[in-house]
C-alpha cells in the first residue's frame, strides 16, 4: 500500500512523510508485463489524467474533446507541444512571461518558434504584474501562442488571482491567441488541486482552445520516472488553426498527428510511470491520500518561507 506517516511534531519533516511503497499493489508487483505501451500511452491514463486535470464534470471531457497523449513528464509534454505548434499552428511565434523556466527557451527554440516576452513579476511590488500583463498580452500577434503557468509560477511563485484570470482569458480570446498552459505544480501552489487548476478549468469552460504540459513529477514525487501528458482542448474560440474546432473529429485528428509526433520522438513512453500513475488515480483511497500529502508539502513550503519573509524583498529585487 501507499500510505503516509505524519510528523509527530510541527518542525520535524522528512521525505518519509510523502507516499511510499510499503507492499505494493498487485499491479505494480513483479512480474509485470514489459510489452511496449500504445504510443499516445495507455488508454486508461490518458482518462483518469484528463478527469483529474479538467475534471470529471467537465463537458470537454464528457464530450470527448480532449486529445491527449502521455510524455516524458512535464518537459517531453513541451516538447510535443512545441513540435504540434510547428507543424499545425500558423502563427510560430509564443509569447513567454519575464521571468520563466529557464528551459522553456530551450525548448521553445528547439521546436523552431519565435519566442517573445510579455511582462509578468514585478520586483517593486514582489508580485504580478497584472496590468503589464494584459497590456503586453493585447499587443501580441494576433493568432500568436502564450505560454501561461497555471499555478506556482515558476520562478517567483506569484500567481494571478481568479479575477485576473478572468481578464487574460477575455484577451487571449478577443486576440485569438492560442493558449499553453505549463501545469508542473497543480497541488502544490494552495494545497488544493481544484483549486489550483482553476485557471485550466476556466478556459475551458468558457471554450477556449488550449494545450496543456501536465508533470507528475513534483506532486507525485516522480521525478525519475518521468510522468507527465500532453493534452489538446479542442475549443470553439480560435477559427485559425487548420483543423476544424470544437468537434469530437477534431479530437481524433489532433490525436493522430500527436501519435506520429510521439512515435517520432520516444517511440512509447514508460510504462511503470504510468502503472504507478493509474494505481493512484483510479484507487479512490489512494487517489484522496495523495490529495492528502500534496496538501502536507504545500503547507511545509508556506511554514519554511514564513520565517523567512522579511529577507525576500531583499532577495528577489533582482528577478
Amino acid at each position: 500500500m501507499f500510505s503516509i506517516a505524519s510528523s509527530k511534531q510541527k518542525n520535524e519533516f522528512s521525505r518519509n512523510d510523502l507516499i511510499k511503497v510499503r507492499q505494493p499493489p498487485p499491479r505494480l508487483r513483479w512480474p509485470l508485463r514489459l510489452e511496449y505501451a500504445p504510443i499516445p500511452g495507455f488508454p486508461e491514463y490518458g482518462k483518469l489524467v484528463s478527469k483529474l486535470v479538467f475534471g470529471a464534470s467537465s463537458k470537454a471531457v464528457q464530450l470527448d474533446h480532449i486529445a491527449i497523449v502521455q510524455t516524458l513528464s512535464g518537459t517531453g509534454a513541451l516538447r510535443v507541444g512545441g513540435e504540434f505548434i510547428k507543424h499545425f499552428w500558423p502563427n510560430k511565434t509564443i509569447y513567454i512571461p519575464t521571468p520563466t523556466w529557464p528551459n522553456h527557451n530551450g525548448v521553445f527554440r528547439n521546436s523552431d518558434l519565435t519566442i517573445k516576452h510579455y511582462r509578468y513579476y514585478d520586483p517593486q511590488t514582489i508580485g504580478l504584474d497584472a496590468d503589464g500583463m494584459l497590456e503586453d498580452l493585447r499587443g501580441a500577434e494576433e493568432g500568436s501562442v502564450v505560454l501561461l503557468h497555471a499555478c506556482a509560477h515558476n520562478p517567483t511563485g506569484v500567481d494571478p488571482t481568479r479575477e485576473d484570470w478572468v481578464r487574460v482569458a477575455r484577451v487571449c480570446n478577443e486576440r485569438g491567441l492560442l493558449v499553453f498552459f505549463d501545469a508542473a505544480y497543480l497541488g502544490f501552489a494552495s494545497g488544493d488541486y481544484d483549486d489550483d487548476a482553476f485557471a485550466i478549468r476556466y478556459f475551458v469552460e468558457e471554450g477556449i482552445t488550449l494545450l496543456l504540459a501536465v508533470s507528475f513529477a513534483k506532486n507525485m514525487g516522480l521525478y525519475g520516472e518521468r510522468a507527465g501528458a500532453f493534452a489538446v482542448h479542442c475549443g470553439t474560440s480560435v477559427e485559425r488553426v487548420i483543423l476544424i474546432l470544437g468537434s469530437r473529429d477534431e479530437k481524433n485528428r489532433v490525436l493522430s498527428q500527436l501519435k506520429i509526433i510521439t512515435r517520432a520522438m520516444i517511440s512509447s513512453p514508460p510504462i511503470h510511470a504510468a502503472h504507478i500513475v493509474i494505481e493512484i488515480l483510479s484507487n479512490e483511497a489512494l487517489r484522496a491520500e495523495w490529495f492528502k500529502e500534496t496538501k502536507v508539502m504545500a503547507d511545509r513550503i508556506k511554514t519554511m518561507r514564513s520565517p523567512h519573509n522579511p529577507f525576500l524583498p531583499e532577495r528577489c529585487a533582482d528577478l
